[in-house]
């Protein structure tokens, strides 16, 4: 609702076992505040593949708090994307984990509609094994004084491949 704090967070959870597909989309009203976490995992090794798709639209004055975890083993390939629109007044920030996957591609698009919106992207990867990580952050700032921070770090071992594109539009 309106103008509250959620205590619980909202999970979305896509466990590899069961080769799940989630597409997901929550709204953050008008003053609001909630926290979002997406969770790609396996348990058990086996070649599988999942994906997530998640869209979060976050009205004026509202706050957005997304953690996002792909953890998996080197047989598992998985497919994030992530979308977000953000009204007038709006924080959202974005932590990424990427900690493992035989192939992992994550898109990441944020919509700054709205004046003084903000976005903080934060992503740390591990890649080794010979895994391939490919991460594509966009932001279109169309409001004014939007506020838009990425940073990446993370460590690429073992003939593993990464393959990192970030853009911020000025809309």
């Amino acid at each position: 609702p309106a103008r509250t704090t959620r205590t619980d967070p909202i999970v979305v959870d896509i466990s590899a076992e069961r080769g799940i597909a989630a597409d997901t989309g929550i709204c953050v009203r008008e003053g609001a505040e909630a926290t979002v976490v997406i969770v790609a995992s396996a348990v058990l090794a086996g070649e599988a593949t999942t994906a997530a798709l998640t869209r979060i639209i976050a009205e004026r004055f509202s706050t957005v708090h997304i953690i996002e975890i792909v953890a998996l083993d080197g047989s598992h390939s998985h497919l994030e994307g992530l979308g977000i629109d953000a009204a007038r007044d709006a924080h959202v920030d974005v932590r990424q984990y990427f900690l493992g996957g035989k192939t992992v591609a994550a898109g990441f698009a944020t919509n700054l509609a709205g004046d003084d919106a903000t976005v903080e992207l934060s992503s740390r990867y591990l890649v080794a094994d010979g895994e391939t990580l490919d991460i594509n952050h966009v932001v279109r700032a169309r409001g004014r004084n939007t506020r838009e921070d990425m940073a990446v770090s993370g460590m690429l071992a073992d003939g593993s491949a990464k393959t990192l594109r970030e853009t911020i539009d000025l809309i």
